[in-house]
């Protein structure tokens, strides 16, 4: 029972259920809403709203911004726009499963759950204003808001309990170390591209040549004039005055974070109801009797206790706060003096002897002592509420301005900001915000000459923009690129001077020669023989996952090369193999491996699950072109 209640309140929160709360609850992201349907699929005649997969669609476009400078290609978006979809068809799926299986999420783990938010929380500790405010700042009530933590945390529960039936046989655990552990004896040496750079000449002809052939990689990027107005909550909080007044009647409201609830550490022992439900509540009476005489609780609880996480413990219930438990029990516990027995009392898993060992007593801190936090917490508080305020009055504006700046910033008593040159890859003090370039260079602003929505580019920094002149991608000329082209060119040729020095170099010693003698007659970086193991950091990854690519040596070492991404040759020989000891290490290790097998065995049988509920399914998908997301 214990051990149940524990695993809700406070289990590990998983990458998928992450997932799921980014997917429903996004802080930065675009509306271009400008749909012709107001879903874009249907699973099992649930709809998924277009406004959610398009907030999604424009966030992962936005990440994927930051490692594609330049512009994003058609097939990269479509295959994003496909993730995401199927991503919410996958959560769908589920949620009604979870759902339909009766998975529940209680009220104390929800707000357990929340208070335990990042974005929720002042100085460490939840604030119900912060709360509120972030919400209320992304058009979310409380309501809708922990419907769908609730819905998320109760499909987390389904797939916790797929993954942890995962196992896995003492034969296969040795074979997984065996492999994970192996260790290769390898001489290797590499053949640099950048030894052949000075021995290469590039012609004029060369150049003319390629550039001639690849015209079209030589534009200049689209650009625009961006002309932007911004709110910045740091600005915000340099203007906010905080009285004494105003401190006192802040801590009013808060007082309880600044103080230790009651703790009571209690111990029970647990009669599940089973078939007989009087019949339980009899023996629960009897145990009850037996304590209450005087004999010794918990050696009651290790006897009689059907709680197997606390009955070796003596029934020992740890130190708990109001809220942990529920009805009757919680307020049995609460109402209990120090050393007094009481029971049966029901509840949702049987009936419960109780004895209070222990109460440690509510303690506080005063206001003179809490002054310091109290201030930081109600400047921010009071900045972040006026931030807000500024940031709805700029869209407002915004929006009743559509074509021009200059009345949005007066309203706001600041000043249209500019970056000429500003790319799809970004530009200027807003080159770090992916977000930025997807308003720049959607339809409306673009085309349509009209003004973005809010741009949040943070918690705390938000912006409204327009392009005031648009460039189109214009050919450089081969003066301009020249450079560029002999360096290419040059870096082509050296590449394949290496790797016609490698495969040299790796013939002679397939027939026999000396590695380390023939390496540096040729110039190599050579290695001596050493062991490897599979996450050695010191070897190029793509050159260790060859090394263990390669077959195992049989009467004479296992010799190969492979052609490295940075332009280098490499070449190994591998003169020993052996596996890892099942055995060996300390015992922790071990099991930890061990328990890392069975997490993959449950994880590949939660993703066949997953597959299986999508197949069933039924699913209409809506066509929905790029430009209306």
């Amino acid at each position: 029972m214990l051990q149940n209640m524990r695993e809700k309140l406070s289990g590990p929160v998983s990458i998928a259920v992450l997932g799921l709360i980014a997917v429903a609850f996004i802080f930065w992201g675009i509306d271009f809403g400008f749909f012709n349907r107001d879903f874009v699929a249907k699973v099992n005649g649930e709809e998924i709203p277009n406004s959610r997969f398009s907030a999604a669609y424009q966030n992962q476009l936005g990440e994927l911004q930051r490692y594609y400078r330049d512009e994003l290609t058609p097939e990269l978006r479509s295959e994003v726009r496909q993730n995401t979809l199927d991503g919410f068809i996958r959560n769908t799926v589920l949620e009604q499963r979870s759902r339909d299986d009766g998975y529940r999420v209680s009220d104390t783990a929800l707000t357990e759950y929340i208070r335990s938010l990042p974005a929720f929380q002042v100085g460490g500790q939840f604030s119900m204003d912060a709360y509120k405010a972030t919400l209320a700042s992304n058009s979310y009530s409380p309501t809708r808001f922990e419907e769908e933590q609730r819905r998320a945390l109760a499909q987390e529960q389904l797939r916790q309990g797929i993954i942890s039936s995962g196992f896995t046989t003492t034969a296969e655990t040795r074979r997984f170390v065996e492999l994970l552990e192996e260790q290769r004896d390898v001489a290797y040496a590499i053949v640099p591209a950048d030894g052949f750079r000075d021995q290469v000449e590039v012609s004029e002809e060369e150049v003319t040549a390629y550039y001639d052939e690849n015209k079209d990689r030589f534009m200049t990027a689209e650009s625009v004039t961006l002309q932007y107005v911004e709110v910045n909550a740091d600005e915000v909080a340099a203007a906010v005055e905080v009285t004494e007044d105003d401190l006192l009647a802040y801590y009013e409201t808060v007082k309880a974070r600044y103080s230790t609830p009651e703790r009571r550490r209690p111990r029970h022992i647990l009669i599940e109801f089973g078939d007989d439900e009087s019949a339980a509540e009899q023996r629960a009476s009897e145990i009850a009797a037996r304590a209450q005489s005087g004999e010794d609780f918990a050696e009651l609880a290790q006897e009689y206790s059907e709680d197997p996480a606390t009955s070796d413990l003596g029934g020992d219930l740890d130190w708990l706060e109001r809220g942990v438990f529920e009805g009757p029990l919680e307020d049995a516990i609460f109402e209990m003096q120090e050393g007094e027995i009481r029971g049966p009392v029901r509840s949702d898993f049987g009936f419960h002897v109780l004895r209070l060992d222990q109460i440690e007593e509510s303690t506080g801190r005063s206001f003179a002592d809490a002054r310091e936090e109290l201030e930081t917490e109600y400047r921010t508080l009071q900045s972040e509420a006026a931030y807000y305020e500024r940031a709805e009055t700029l869209a407002e504006k915004s929006f009743e301005s559509p074509d021009e700046l200059d009345t949005v910033a007066a309203a706001l008593g600041t000043a249209v900001k500019q970056i000429e040159g500003f790319t799809r890859a970004g530009g200027g003090e807003l080159a770090a915000f992916p977000t930025v370039a997807e308003a720049a260079f959607s339809t409306p602003v673009l085309e349509d000459n009209e003004n973005s929505p809010l741009v949040e580019l943070s918690e705390r920094r938000a912006v409204v923009l327009r392009v005031a002149d648009h460039r189109l991608p214009e050919q450089r000329s081969i003066d301009e690129v020249r450079a560029e082209i002999e360096s290419s060119l040059a870096l082509s040729l050296a590449r394949e001077r290496a790797s016609e020095a490698g495969q040299t170099l790796l013939a002679q010693v397939r027939d026999g020669g000396v590695f380390a003698d023939l390496a540096a007659a040729a110039g190599a970086d050579y290695q001596e023989s050493r062991a490897v193991g599979r996450r050695d950091s010191a070897l190029p990854a793509e050159l260790l996952a060859e090394i263990f690519r390669a077959a195992k040596p049989g009467t004479a070492p296992t010799v190969a090369g492979i052609e490295l991404a940075s332009g280098d040759y490499a070449i190994f020989e591998i003169s020993a193999v052996r596996p890892g000891d099942p055995e060996g290490g300390p015992r922790e290790r071990r099991l930890q491996e061990r328990d890392a097998l069975a997490q993959m065995s449950g994880d590949g049988s939660f993703a066949a699950y997953v597959t299986e509920l999508r197949r069933k399914a039924s699913v209409q998908v809506f066509e929905i072109e790029d430009e209306q997301l």
